[in-house]
């Protein structure tokens, strides 16, 4: 795993969402993956696109289907033929 601090971290990412609950999404080579806040990544990059983690879950698009992922990233469903996700601490909409 790969552990950055302090500065660099805004020199090595192409975009990075702020932390939420423990983890920071983080683009790197065009996609997404999560780091903690020791800069080690707990989920690799693998997503075309991230969304900040609400509570234990997080939206990620990966090969073209928006998904609900957990803290390890682990897919917790799928929800093809939509446009986005939206996680709040009480719901999911897609």
């Amino acid at each position: 795993m790969s552990r950055l601090t302090g500065p660099e971290w805004a020199s090595f990412f192409e975009d990075a969402l702020p932390f939420s609950n423990g983890l920071a999404a983080v683009k790197n080579n065009g996609v997404w993956g999560y780091i903690n806040t020791e800069g080690e990544y707990v989920i690799d990059p693998a997503f075309e696109e991230a969304g900040s983690f609400v509570g234990s879950l997080a939206a990620v698009k990966s090969n073209g289907v928006w998904c609900v992922i957990d803290k390890s990233g682990e897919v917790k469903r799928e929800f093809p033929d939509v446009t986005g996700v939206n996680i709040t601490l009480s719901s999911v909409e897609a």
